[in-house]
């Protein structure tokens, strides 16, 4: 009798801790998902937690938490990079957080499209991309695309993450004199942890999260004498601003599905391309496996993973991008873009 009397008090002790002005300590577990993006407000932004499409300041959000429901104190990063780095130690905090705000959200939370972003990861120290992955925009530009070609390894290039990369809203620049500038789109993969010589079955364990970005192209070429090169991807590529990111990032855990997503474009609201990532040709998991297996990859590093076929240069006539235009683009289950042009 008297062990049972000890066993009942014990639990009614545990149910006044667990338990602060009427509300149960959140979960630990991943019950609710949620992206991540990133805010105006500092040099390199500020975290922000995405619930229910309102927008959370990061610290401002584990603050609430922390003293509505008396967790104990945890330090948030003070951005985007930090945030990705520390992910994994900071995974329960985070579903705590995502749990109490989709339970009762504070008011200081902003509707997405209220929020001013900046490209959710600054700066990370290698934005790769993927050219030709889905076989019907190898055949729309011209190339001899043959049956086996999706055995050999991707052909992988280099942007500028400093120089390209901007925000949802911010405005792609055409530099002076260039007339073919050209949209694609493109499920971006963003990294978690360093990788080396990884197997496309790990991959997984890899991979922070994915976002979506636009791989803006100069296929204009430079005029040069010598005959010794033939293709200038650098200043086809690289260019200022020739990088818009959505706004937003989803962690990995919470897209299962990302090598089967709808993504679309259009300019000035005529679609330009409608695609889905299960007809990349190597998918994300093969593309970080041979990436990898070259060099090495660090926390937040992003891997642009191709684009679908519907491309300017690709139609008759030939349709590009010129000052005015507005780009709009969608990835399933991610976010959505708008990237004036001038």
């Amino acid at each position: 009798m008297i062990k049972t009397t000890a066993a009942a008090l014990a639990i009614l002790i545990l149910g006044s801790i667990m338990v602060s002005q009427g509300r149960q300590t959140p979960s630990t577990n991943r019950d609710t998902p949620f992206k991540l993006a990133n805010l105006a407000g500092a040099e390199r932004g500020k975290p922000a937690i995405v619930v229910k499409d309102r927008v959370f300041e990061l610290d401002r959000a584990n603050a609430w938490a922390t003293e509505q429901f008396r967790l104990s104190s945890v330090a948030m990063p003070k951005t985007m990079l930090e945030l990705i780095e520390q992910y994994d130690r900071l995974k329960p905090r985070m579903y705590q957080i995502a749990n109490a705000l989709s339970a009762a959200a504070p008011d200081f939370g902003v509707s997405g499209n209220a929020a001013k972003y900046m490209a959710p990861v600054l700066y990370p120290w290698n934005l790769l991309a993927v050219a030709v992955n889905y076989r019907a925009h190898g055949e729309e530009m011209a190339r001899d695309i043959g049956v086996d070609y999706d055995k050999d390894p991707p052909f992988v290039f280099a942007k500028s993450a400093k120089a390209g990369l901007i925000g949802p809203g911010d405005t792609v620049l055409i530099p002076e004199g260039r007339e073919k500038i050209d949209w694609e789109i493109e499920l971006a993969v963003i990294m978690g942890k360093k990788a080396k010589n990884v197997r496309k079955e790990n991959a997984g364990n890899y991979i922070f999260g994915y976002g979506l970005i636009l791989d803006i192209s100069d296929r204009g070429g430079q005029t040069r004498q010598s005959p010794l090169f033939n293709a200038d991807w650098f200043s086809g590529k690289s260019r200022d601003t020739f990088a818009p990111m959505g706004a937003y990032i989803v962690p990995a855990e919470f897209l299962p599905n990302h090598n089967n997503l709808n993504l679309k474009l259009a300019v000035n609201g005529k679609e330009m391309q409608n695609s889905n990532t299960s007809y990349m040709m190597r998918n994300v998991e093969s593309l970080v496996q041979f990436i990898t297996s070259v060099q090495s990859l660090e926390p937040g590093d992003i891997i642009a993973s191709g684009t679908p076929e519907g491309v300017g240069n690709a139609r008759k006539p030939p349709v590009y991008l010129k000052s005015g235009d507005v780009i709009t683009a969608e990835i399933e289950g991610i976010c959505s873009i708008r990237t004036p042009v001038k």
